[in-house]
């Protein structure tokens, strides 16, 4: 790509009136692709630039949609490929970052041969936050139901994932994003997954997954 082709972050932020925060959380939601983050070096150090055209473009997109649509659903828009995809269910103990006990045991409760985008998104979480709390037995099963039941309810993945104690023992909630828990002195949070940030890093695993296969 020739230079005159590209735009500085600088020059974006100043023409657009978007901040550094909303850029930075748009390409977080894969709202702008990672792969347009251009970096270069130039008399200040390194510096990056963005395709001129597909910038603009797509940040006006953006801007005109925001209110009419969550995050969520304008990277549906803009990328339907991957959360429109379902994923053969045999294939998935390749895919990196899954817990593969929980994914046998989705497999098994749900009774699924293909899993959605979303399902995976619920899986992954999990396998997240299995790294930290280290689950029992029992307790996977419960988180494994947990994630089939709400994976089904909601239209979107703009929630957060809990996983709670209070006097030792631990429950799990999925609360919209931005909404406020209030918790008792007894209780505590454990854990704390927002799916919207997880569903870019989830989907660049699958398109690296995917190239390989």
């Amino acid at each position: 790509m020739e230079e005159q082709d590209l735009l500085s972050k600088k020059d974006l932020l100043a023409f657009t009136g978007i901040s550094y925060g909303q850029l930075y959380r748009w390409k977080r939601q894969n709202l702008i692709p990672e792969s347009w983050f251009i970096k270069q070096s130039s008399y200040t150090g390194q510096e990056t630039f963005f395709p001129k055209e597909k910038v603009l473009k797509r940040v006006e997109a953006i801007l005109k949609l925001k209110d009419q649509y969550s995050l969520e659903e304008l990277a549906e828009i803009f990328t339907p490929e991957l959360t429109q995809k379902v994923f053969k269910a045999s294939s998935l103990h390749r895919l990196e970052g899954l817990n593969q006990a929980i994914l046998d045991l989705y497999i098994q409760r749900s009774d699924h041969e293909n899993l959605t985008f979303r399902e995976l998104l619920f899986i992954y979480a999990l396998s997240k936050i299995e790294q930290t709390l280290n689950f029992g037995e029992s307790w996977r099963s419960y988180m494994v139901a947990s994630a089939i039941r709400w994976q089904s309810q909601v239209a979107n993945s703009d929630y957060q994932m809990l996983v709670c104690q209070i006097k030792g023992q631990k429950f799990s909630l999925l609360l919209q994003e931005g909404s406020a828990l209030l918790l008792d002195n007894d209780s505590e949070v454990l854990a704390d997954i927002k799916l919207n940030e997880l569903a870019n890093e989830l989907g660049n695993k699958i398109n690296a997954w995917e190239e390989l296969e």
